[in-house]
């Protein structure tokens, strides 16, 4: 058993209601959100469903304290975008949880995202205090399991200065801790998320289980690399106006 659940500040915008099958205006919204990232890239860029049962009033680009159920993104997700594929995105996931906070121009979104993950560790490095989780669950922008490959690292901080809560292999965990990068593979897809950890408890012998054996590059593309992402927020001009915008953000 695994999942993964994420809370963070995002700016969310372009959003587009899937018709129902009858052709009639549905309450399923799919939005284009920006997380803050403190490294290796400038944003984490996610196609989120929000189901809006209370009609709630959707700009055209906000800024929202979201909880939401992430994977990777894959391949063959429907994004709803004439402009934006899968491959531009890195993650794809369900709103659970969503609160606005206002204009993306009015407010900081330099805030690190906490994650949550119960999963079964492998990878174990006790020496530089490292571990891979591969969790899934399902989500409904796929109607399958989907994966959220990470690589968790116990800081050196004073947290853990006499002791750092390595797992042990084959047992299972729940982490919780802050998403900080990704790494990526040769063609640009998403090779895993990097996690610094801030707790980890111990759930013991997962019942008939093993754990999920993560997928070469199960986003990767044939014809080549991601095309550049075009949004219409206010995420990257913020960061350049605050400083917190590296070369390669410019660059991307």
């Amino acid at each position: 058993m695994s999942s993964i659940t994420l809370h963070g500040v995002a700016a969310l915008e372009n959003p587009r209601v899937i018709p129902t099958k009858d052709g009639k205006k549905g309450k399923m919204t799919v939005l284009d959100g920006q997380l803050f990232l403190p490294s290796s890239e400038p944003a984490l860029i996610g196609s989120f469903h929000f189901f809006n049962e209370n009609n709630l009033d959707l700009p055209d680009v906000g800024c929202y304290s979201i909880g939401v159920r992430i994977a990777r993104t894959t391949p063959a997700v429907e994004v709803y975008s004439k402009t934006l594929a899968p491959v531009d995105y890195h993650v794809i996931g369900d709103i659970f949880s969503l609160i606005p906070l206002g204009s993306t121009d009015k407010f900081d979104l330099r805030h690190l995202s906490s994650i949550a993950i119960c999963g079964v560790p492998t990878n174990i490095d006790r020496d530089n205090a490292t571990f891979d989780l591969n969790a899934e669950q399902y989500l409904h922008a796929t109607r399958s399991s989907e994966a959220f490959p990470t690589q968790c690292i116990i800081p050196n901080s004073p947290k853990f200065k006499n002791y750092k809560p390595i797992p042990s292999k084959g047992k299972s965990v729940s982490v919780t801790g802050f998403l900080t990068g990704l790494e990526r593979n040769e063609d640009k897809t998403v090779k895993y998320f990097i996690v610094d950890v801030d707790t980890v408890t111990f759930l013991g012998q997962p019942a008939g289980s093993t754990a999920p054996k993560a997928e070469e590059s199960p986003t990767k593309i044939s014809n080549g690399t991601p095309a550049n992402l075009k949004f219409t927020g206010f995420f990257w001009e913020q960061l350049q106006i605050r400083g917190a915008c590296s070369k390669e953000a410019q660059d991307f």
